[in-house]
């Protein structure tokens, strides 16, 4: 008993992990609030997760405000870019559910739904690698595509959890208190999923010569 609540022990790892969590929500947010910045802000909590939060290391904010700026060059025209579909795409189905267009109306909104999951998914994937490999944008986004195909397990859930985040960042204005743990719980989920997956691509020496930067 006296192990278990020790500072190594069990119970203290599993509160210093959610109080890292706690405390990288709220940066992240004050960090995203510049809209444009969230895609490299999701690169920098995706690599703090990985290398300070998973393995309990120490100074889980510092880490995610040193590699913010980092990831900039790359993140934030990956993020711009995710930004301006979400954008167009969301736009869309406002139009076709204010406009009475019959069967061709449900058509278009079943088509856009599916691409708007396909964008979700496909982002699911390509922050966590930007991350964890070195590559262009545009073979970030083709690798993150394949990976979602061929790894269509880890993609529901992906897809569930980006849902999730979704419908929790509706739930904040009700229930203000989310914002405390809802960006770093589902990067740590995130995370959780993918780390074996790119785990598996690095023992086979990666895909499209993919160069480990973390």
């Amino acid at each position: 008993m006296k192990e278990f609540f020790s500072i190594e022990g069990p119970f203290m790892q599993f509160f210093g992990k959610l109080w890292d969590i706690i405390l990288l929500s709220v940066v992240f947010c004050v960090c995203s609030i510049p809209i444009i910045t969230f895609g490299m802000n999701c690169i920098a909590l995706y690599y703090t997760v990985v290398k300070v939060v998973l393995p309990g290391e120490r100074h889980a904010v510092r880490t995610f405000l040193k590699m913010v700026p980092r990831n900039a060059r790359q993140g934030l025209p990956l993020g711009i870019l995710f930004e301006i579909i979400i954008a167009v795409l969301t736009y869309s189905l406002i139009v076709i559910l204010h406009n009475d267009m019959g069967a061709l109306g449900v058509f278009f909104g079943v088509v856009f739904v599916m691409l708007f999951m396909i964008v979700l998914v496909v982002m699911a994937y390509a922050f966590p690698m930007s991350a964890r490999f070195e590559n262009t944008i545009g073979e970030i986004v083709a690798n993150s595509a394949f990976m979602a195909l061929e790894h269509w397990k880890e993609t529901t859930s992906l897809l569930i959890l980006q849902a999730a985040f979704l419908v929790g960042m509706i739930l904040i204005v009700y229930i203000p208190p989310i914002i405390l743990i809802l960006p770093g719980a589902i990067m740590w989920m995130q995370a959780k999923l993918l780390e074996p997956v790119f785990d598996s691509y690095l023992k086979e020496g990666g895909a499209n010569h993919e160069t480990e930067t973390i």
